[in-house]
């Protein structure tokens, strides 16, 4: 019973994503899936989703943190006269 309660929280924390990317499942009359295999579905691409824009929040950031202080790579190349 725990982890089900566990399980429960991390998909409200995975629907809370901003900027989400995917749609959820949604079943039409041609194209039925079982529970399972749409629970299977609808969290893999919340999950992947939340992934995405996670990687490219902490991407931005990195970059920054770069543009800052990318020029300290350049000290191993220099030579004393310089």
């Amino acid at each position: 019973m725990l982890k089900s309660r566990n399980t429960e929280k991390e998909l409200s924390a995975l629907s809370d994503v901003s900027g989400s990317l995917a749609k959820p499942v949604l079943s039409t009359p041609d194209t039925e899936l079982a529970a399972g295999d749409r629970f299977r579905v609808d969290v893999f691409n919340g999950m992947v989703d939340c992934l995405i824009v996670k990687l490219r929040k902490r991407m931005s950031e990195y970059s920054a943190v770069h543009r800052l202080f990318g020029f300290l790579e350049e000290f191993e190349s220099l030579t004393p006269e310089d």
